[in-house]
């Protein structure tokens, strides 16, 4: 038995962690048509995934990713 806690959370706070805007972008640029539409990507997908690539190449010239991922938990 297992039990699902929804949290909510400011993507901006999100993209902070290293390694998580470049791989949450990369996982919902992933999404077949039916998950998108489900998901209701069309309606935020112009606003996010543009801060997330934005966020991710920051977190590239900081040299945050320079540690390895499979060091990160998440």
């Amino acid at each position: 038995m297992f039990t699902v806690r929804t949290y909510f959370e400011p993507v901006v706070e999100i993209a902070k962690e290293p390694h998580v805007p470049g791989r949450l972008a990369e996982a919902i640029r992933q999404w077949d048509d039916d998950v998108a539409m489900y998901k209701g990507r069309s309606h935020w997908e112009g606003i996010l995934l543009p801060f997330l690539d934005e966020q991710h190449e920051l977190q590239q010239k900081a040299g945050v990713l320079d540690l390895p991922e499979e060091e990160f938990p998440y």
